[in-house]
């Protein structure tokens, strides 16, 4: 009889336990990171992570553009894409000469799994007017 009860507590956990299995655990947890200084050359469409399966994320990015050596002031821009339920999005923050996006440093999206997310970075103005730094932290919440 103890056997038959030991035999039917071990699958009810392994039941259990599959139906509540995560990519990361515990959640929120931190999937993929990118830290990149001094840059002064736009950078192209970059994955920083793609989902085993579709979640809530929250990434949080932090670009900081130092004093120009021009006099024209360059202007960055960095644009963060994925796709959810609905389709291809986007979101694109600016930030000008001697200046931070931090006060639109967090987005929380909707990721599709097996659909990446990524990161680039354009430039408005003279190239190497100034540099930047770039920092990214993705984070699976649900």
């Amino acid at each position: 009889m103890r056997r038959y009860l030991l035999a039917a507590l071990l699958i009810l956990m392994g039941f259990s336990l599959g139906a509540s299995a995560q990519a990361c655990s515990p959640l929120p947890c931190i999937v993929a990171t990118a830290s990149l200084t001094a840059q002064s050359a736009p950078l192209p469409l970059t994955t920083i992570y793609t989902p085993p399966a579709s979640g809530l994320f929250r990434v949080s990015t932090y670009m900081s553009v130092g004093k120009g050596q021009h006099s024209t002031a360059p202007t960055w821009f960095l644009t963060l894409g994925w796709t959810d339920d609905n389709g291809p999005r986007h979101v694109d923050t600016t930030v000008d000469q001697k200046t931070s996006n931090a006060n639109t440093a967090t987005t929380v999206i909707q990721a599709v799994g097996g659909e990446p997310v990524a990161y680039r970075t354009s430039l408005q103005g003279e190239l190497g007017a100034a540099t930047y730094n770039l920092f990214i932290v993705v984070e699976q919440l649900q």
